[in-house]
């Protein structure tokens, strides 16, 4: 899967269900990109996921990445 510009990203896949992302860039100015990376994973079967503060209701778990570069 791509990532943002410069980082390394592996997801580990448990169970059963399919991923989708969107990933766009924007370079606002010469020394100013921007991107946005927004994922979805859909499991499978499940009534919940994640534990502790991490766990989510229902099937569906959704992540949004940001990232602002800069030069000086």
């Amino acid at each position: 899967e791509n990532s943002l510009p410069g980082a390394v990203y592996i997801p580990a896949y448990y169970y059963r269900g399919s991923r989708f992302y969107i990933h766009t860039g924007y370079r606002a100015a010469r020394c100013l990109n921007v991107h946005i990376q927004y994922g979805q994973y859909l499991y499978e079967g499940k009534k919940e996921t994640g534990t502790g503060n991490d766990r989510v209701e229902g099937n569906l778990r959704s992540d949004v990445k940001v990232q602002v570069d800069l030069c000086f």
